[in-house]
């Protein structure tokens, strides 16, 4: 039969190192013979540290549990603590944007590397959720901060050795100058995808916002409709299970079915949920 054609992933990767051994022989120096070889061994250390560090932050998508005990440890208002939540957030997005991130995703491929560790965030709020409410209950708000401090320190010392081991000084992903060596078809494609991507970037923007804002008072959500603080922690616990399901099945989705059809379908799985939520408004309904 005919050859099967690249999946997403692949092409990802493929791109990944086409342009990082282009880039390296640019600068000077020597690439191996089996590029892949090498950056597999590479990939594997980073890919163990960024796990490693991205479960210790999956704590920030547990913001939810503190925000009834600091309201009434502090008297602040829910705008004011929701701030915090919006500037970790926005340092959170110009660390993705960082050079060490970016030596891992070309080591090995956006595609290959960015689910496992986006997905291990949201592993690690599905085992912090439950932590956070067994400490606040038993040790109260200060010490349970510290414990969090404590654990992402001894995460994060055996992650750093990890890169170490990592050598990461494989080039950035080699940008492109002008229209340098491409067709006249290919700068014409990429005149016409320009406006496609600003599109898809606004979409997943908007559901990036919607998503942020659930999870950033989740807790508070199920207790406002009368949840125990067992329940809330374990809903919290649930929210990020399914986002890191989600995260490691839609890109299995995006090579079994197509990247399009999956961006068109996500967001309507989401619309029965919801309207089954806003009509009986119970516990269960919520979670």
């Amino acid at each position: 039969g005919p050859p099967r054609p690249p999946t997403f992933g692949e092409c990802n990767q493929r791109r990944a190192l086409v342009s990082t051994g282009a880039q390296a022989k640019d600068a000077g120096d020597v690439v191996e013979e089996n590029p892949e070889k090498t950056l597999s061994t590479e990939a594997l250390l980073a890919l163990t540290g960024a796990v490693m560090i991205n479960v210790c932050l999956g704590s920030f998508y547990c913001w939810s549990c503190f925000l009834s005990p600091l309201e009434h440890s502090f008297q602040l208002g829910r705008a004011t603590l929701s701030s915090v939540f919006s500037a970790a957030t926005i340092v959170f997005t110009i660390g993705d944007f960082s050079r060490v991130y970016g030596r891992i995703f070309t080591s090995w491929g956006a595609a290959g590397l960015s689910a496992p560790w986006l997905a291990a965030r949201a592993t690690g709020a599905v085992v912090y959720a439950p932590f956070i409410k067994t400490a606040l209950e038993s040790k109260g708000l200060p010490m349970t901060f510290l414990l969090m401090a404590v654990s992402i320190v001894v995460c994060t010392l055996p992650a750093a050795f990890l890169f170490l081991r990592a050598n990461l000084r494989s080039p950035l992903a080699a940008k492109r100058v002008a229209n340098q060596d491409l067709t006249p078809a290919q700068v014409k494609q990429d005149a016409m995808l320009r406006p496609m991507e600003l599109r898809m970037m606004g979409s997943l923007g908007f559901g990036v916002f919607a998503g942020l804002m659930t999870t950033a008072h989740a807790a508070t959500l199920l207790l406002s409709v009368g949840a125990s603080t067992a329940i809330a922690a374990a809903g919290v616990s649930l929210v990020s299970a399914l986002s890191a399901f989600g995260r490691i099945g839609g890109g299995w989705l995006c090579d079994l079915w197509s990247p399009r059809r999956v961006l068109i379908l996500a967001p309507l799985v989401a619309v029965p949920p919801l309207l089954y939520a806003s009509v009986t408004g119970s516990v269960l309904a919520y979670q």
